[in-house]
C-alpha cells in the first residue's frame, strides 16, 4: 500500500514493485501468495479498497497488508487501519469520507505489517545518497528532511542518534527514544 499522487510519474515506481516483487518470488520458486498486488491510499488507482475486494473474490482468504513508507505518521497508524477495517476511529472515518476514501468491508483477516523500518533501511541507504552527492565532505552538513507530527518525535530522535556520524562536527545528537511497531491484525 502506498500514498498515491496524482502524477503519475510517481506513482510508477510503485506500480513497477508488483511486477518486481512477483518475479522476485518466482526466481526463488518461493511463491507463497496467491496474489501479490499494489494499492493506494488516495490520487491514484487501483485503491486499498477495490484491491482488497479483487483479492478476496479470488479466493485470498488472509491478506498480509504493507504500507509502503518509509517512517511511521498518521496515516500508518490512523488511515491505513481505518480504511482497512482494522479500527473504526469516527474521527479519522469523517474524514476518509471527506477525501472520499472508503473502509473495506470484507471478510478475510488482514494483518497491517510496519512500515518499511526506517530503522535499518534509511541509515543503509542515506550514508550512500549523501556519497554520491558528496565532493568536499570537510566542508559539508546534512540536513535530515521529514513531514512529522509530535507523537513520532521519539522515533525520529532514535533514528537521528543511530545515525550520528551524519552530522557536522561538533553537533551533539539528540537523545535516544523508543518507538513501538505492533502489526495490527483483524
Amino acid at each position: 500500500m502506498a500514498h498515491g499522487s496524482p502524477l503519475e510519474e510517481w506513482n510508477a515506481p510503485v506500480r513497477a514493485l508488483e511486477k518486481q516483487v512477483n518475479i522476485k518470488l518466482s526466481e526463488h520458486g518461493e511463491n507463497l501468495f496467491r496474489a501479490v498486488r499494489v494499492a493506494f491510499t488516495e490520487f491514484a488507482q487501483p485503491s486499498i479498497n477495490t484491491v482488497v475486494i479483487d483479492l478476496e473474490k479470488a479466493g485470498v482468504d488472509k491478506l498480509y497488508a504493507l504500507p509502503l513508507f518509509i517512517a511511521p505518521s498518521a496515516h500508518t497508524f490512523c488511515d491505513l487501519p481505518t480504511i482497512l477495517g482494522l479500527s473504526s476511529d469516527q474521527r479519522v472515518l469523517k474524514g476518509l469520507k471527506e477525501e472520499g476514501i472508503s473502509p473495506v468491508r470484507a471478510h478475510m483477516n488482514i494483518t497491517l505489517g510496519p512500515t518499511l523500518d526506517a530503522e535499518s533501511v534509511l541509515p543503509d541507504i542515506m550514508p550512500d545518497r549523501v556519497k554520491e552527492l558528496s565532493t568536499d565532505p570537510d566542508s559539508e552538513g546534512v540536513v535530515l528532511l521529514a513531514h512529522g507530527d509530535p507523537q513520532f518525535k521519539p522515533f525520529w530522535l532514535s533514528l537521528v542518534s543511530k545515525r550520528k556520524f551524519l552530522f557536522s562536527r561538533g553537533m551533539e545528537s539528540p537523545a535516544s527514544g523508543s518507538e513501538s511497531t505492533l502489526p495490527l491484525t483483524k
